[in-house]
C-alpha cells in the first residue's frame, strides 16, 4: 500500500496498525468463543475436547494464514506494537485455550511438561507452518491439498502433544505434578 494512501485512509501508519489487529481480533471472536464453549461441555471427555481445540486452531490459522506472519515478525520487537499484539491477539487466545490445556494435564491427556511453553509450542507448530504452506509443495506435492494438511497437522498434534489413549497413570501422575 502506498505510504499516503495509508495516511489518507488511517490518519497515521500506527491507525493502520490498529485497525489491521482489530480486525484480527474481531476474526478470532468466534473461534475465542469456541474454545471456551469447549470448557463448559465437561460431559464431554477432555481429550475429545482438546483434539476439537486443535482442530479449530487448524481452522482459525487456515482462514488467516498470513496471522502466523504478522505474529512471527511482531513478537521479535519489542513496544507498543507488541504490546497490542498480545493485548488483542495472543493473550485471548492463550486465556481461552489455557484452562483445557490445565484440565488436559490435570487427567493426564497432556504429555508432562510446562504449560505455557506448550500453548506457544502449538500456537507456533500452527500459525508457522500454515503460514509457510506454499513451501511444503516443494518437499511434497501432496501437502499442497488444503483439507489434507488440515487434517495432517491436527494429527500431528495429536500425536505430538497429547498421551496415547490408555497411557499408564504414573504419566498422568507426573503431568499433575507438573500442572499449575
Amino acid at each position: 500500500m502506498d505510504p499516503a494512501l495509508a495516511i489518507h485512509r488511517f490518519g497515521s501508519k500506527e491507525a493502520l496498525w490498529e485497525a489491521v489487529i482489530e480486525r484480527q481480533a474481531l476474526y478470532l471472536k468466534s473461534y475465542l468463543a469456541d474454545f471456551r464453549a469447549l470448557q463448559a461441555q465437561t460431559e464431554l471427555p477432555i481429550r475429545a475436547r482438546i483434539e476439537t481445540a486443535f482442530r479449530q486452531m487448524v481452522d482459525m490459522t487456515f482462514g488467516e494464514p498470513e496471522c502466523g506472519m504478522l505474529i512471527a515478525r511482531i513478537s521479535s520487537e519489542r513496544g507498543g506494537k507488541l504490546d497490542l499484539l498480545v493485548e488483542k491477539l495472543l493473550r485471548p487466545t492463550y486465556d481461552a485455550l489455557y484452562p483445557l490445556l490445565q484440565e488436559a494435564a490435570r487427567t493426564g491427556v497432556i504429555k508432562a511438561q510446562h504449560l505455557d511453553v506448550l500453548y506457544f509450542m502449538i500456537l507456533n507448530a500452527v500459525t508457522m507452518s500454515v503460514s509457510y504452506r506454499h513451501v511444503l509443495g516443494y518437499f511434497n506435492d501432496g501437502l499442497t491439498d488444503v483439507n489434507r494438511l488440515k487434517e495432517d497437522m491436527t494429527q500431528f498434534l495429536t500425536v505430538n502433544f497429547l498421551e496415547k489413549t490408555g497411557a499408564r497413570s504414573g504419566a498422568r501422575e507426573r503431568a499433575r505434578r507438573r500442572a499449575p
